[in-house]
């Protein structure tokens, strides 16, 4: 049985999905664009002044966490407490690329003068007077946050804060005369943002910026594990009485892209009476067994095929000899890792008839507490 959700939407900017290419060990998949959470949360944002605090409720929502979960569940005491004046246009976008996903907010500076002439610098700047010219003025700027996809999560890869190459849009028209003009007063203010467009923001603001990012954004975004009952048992006569779990299985992901502006997860399922491989051997080490369901029966082996030799991400291709024991020594221990990458096998060898052939094999772990974890599924279920 293979379980499907996908974002159905269309339009001719949307490149095509990433296709999977362990199709045979799916059992369940997603695939939604970047624009959906786009859409979600930058219309509620837009032209908005927050604390970044309170930005992180929008981007840590019940229904963006459902797709995607950014955010630490307790935020870090301490801190700035930055705030964020975001653009009315395009205060947020993702982008689902190249095997990354990356955020792009887009905010400003207030930039004015308070009592005393005083320019207010930082973006917790408190609300600032008009200049001399009758304006308050903002630099804007651009924060890029990067998770890079791998081994089925997603892992911070970098925050970035930059000023936008272009000066502020509502400077004055009238240049002011810069002899002898103080950097702390407005018209200074004004000519450090046109002598240096380039880099508007200043690196001590763009560092406690980066650092206040880093406080509600995760290292890691762990694509969920999900233990349910396989089979259960329960008297319809005592609708109170607990399930009894009789066998028990965990979804486990599988593969995870970003291309063409698409986020695709795919998911197998592992069940705890399952072996990592799935497949016992003969005295001529040809597959005897395949227990059904398992990686092995998943992948089209058949009883008959002799596996020549295995290798994984991390090591090179062994012969396997007269001694099979090397091989399930290998399986035992790649089975031991939680991460999908390090249980992922290559098994080549020939079929019955002599015909060559090479599999790539996510195994079952042996870890899993199958049954607690479901048990726990059952108690969260109305």
């Amino acid at each position: 049985m293979k379980l499907e959700f996908t974002d159905k939407g269309e339009s001719p900017q949307r490149g095509e999905k990433p296709q999977f290419s362990l199709s045979d060990q799916i059992a369940t998949s997603g695939v939604f664009h970047e624009d959906l959470l786009t859409k979600m949360i930058a219309p509620q944002i837009a032209g908005k002044e927050m604390k970044i605090t309170e930005l992180r409720a929008y981007l840590c929502s019940e229904a963006v966490q459902g797709l995607l979960n950014f955010c630490e569940n307790e935020l870090p005491i301490g801190g700035v407490g930055l705030s964020v004046i975001l653009d009315e246009k395009d205060p947020i976008s993702f982008k689902f690329q190249d095997g990354k996903v990356k955020i792009k907010i887009n905010a400003k500076n207030r930039v004015g003068l308070l009592p005393g002439n005083q320019v207010p610098t930082g973006i917790l700047a408190q609300a600032a007077g008009p200049n001399r010219f009758g304006q308050l003025d903002f630099e804007p700027y651009q924060v890029e946050i990067s998770y890079e996809l791998k081994d089925g999560s997603a892992t911070l890869e970098d925050i970035k804060v930059h000023g936008l190459n272009s000066p502020a849009k509502d400077l004055p028209n009238n240049k002011p005369n810069p002899n002898g003009i103080h950097q702390n007063t407005w018209a200074g203010a004004w000519r450090r943002i046109q002598e240096h467009a380039t880099q508007l923001m200043d690196d001590a603001t763009e560092t406690t910026l980066e650092r206040e990012y880093r406080r509600i954004m995760k290292d890691k975004i762990e694509f969920p594990t999900v233990s349910f009952p396989v089979k259960a048992k329960a008297d319809p006569a005592k609708p109170n009485q607990r399930i009894e779990i009789l066998e028990a299985g965990t979804l486990l992901p599988l593969e995870v892209k970003a291309e063409n502006g698409w986020l695709a997860v795919s998911a197998s399922l592992c069940t705890e009476n399952m072996r990592a491989l799935g497949i016992t051997f003969d005295s001529k080490n040809r597959i005897q067994t395949i227990q059904p369901g398992s990686p092995a029966a998943k992948v089209g082996f058949k009883v008959g095929d002799r596996i020549e030799s295995y290798a994984s991400e991390d090591q090179r291709a062994t012969a396997i000899g007269a001694d099979i024991q090397p091989f399930l020594g290998f399986i035992k221990e790649k089975a031991l890792h939680k991460g999908t990458q390090q249980r992922m096998i290559e098994l080549a060898g020939k079929t019955e008839d002599g015909i060559p052939f090479k599999r790539s094999v996510s195994l079952c772990p042996s870890q899993l507490k199958h049954r607690e974890e479901a048990a726990k599924f059952l108690s969260k279920v109305p």
